[in-house]
């Protein structure tokens, strides 16, 4: 039920056919930092310790594809992961601190997930006229983080 509701979230998300394209094997390891971020991500998934994983970086690293390619391997392996666009979640999370039955209800699924994948985690977000307990989370900032209770993010925080 939970790889289900875990599917179902991807796919809603975007995520889905993003999946089939952000695989470690599709992973481009043109320069020593994207040799380091593959291998580390690659480590990470062999290493069962459930700690945090976070990647950080300039737009264009890999920081999305390394971190997609870690949740589809875990999605894989049979772990829930949901996927949080933190300037679109944090938004309503925000809205609704002082709503205590409101905020509970946006934080609970959160926490209680096994993979939370965070993207674009502390993105600004720009306006202009014209327009990671008992969870790990993976996610992207210009970083990506991945909070464990098991996580993912481009980067191991030890």
């Amino acid at each position: 039920m939970a790889i289900r509701a875990s599917m179902a979230r991807i796919r809603n998300s975007g995520l889905q056919n993003l999946l089939d394209i952000y695989t470690f094997s599709r992973f481009q390891t043109d320069t020593p930092l994207q040799k380091l971020m593959k291998s580390t991500a690659e480590q990470y998934l062999d290493d069962s310790d459930g700690s945090w994983f976070f990647v950080g970086g300039q737009s264009g690293a890999g920081k999305s594809h390394i971190c997609t390619a870690v949740a589809g391997e875990l999605l894989k392996r049979g772990e829930a992961v949901r996927y949080m666009l933190w300037k679109d979640e944090s938004t309503k999370i925000k809205a609704a601190i002082n709503d205590e039955d409101e905020y509970d209800r946006l934080i609970s699924p959160l926490k209680a997930v096994q993979v939370l994948y965070i993207d674009d985690l502390f993105k600004p977000v720009y306006v202009t006229t014209a327009a990671c307990a008992g969870s790990r989370a993976l996610g992207t900032f210009p970083l990506r983080l991945r909070l464990s209770i098991r996580d993912i993010s481009p980067g191991r925080v030890a």
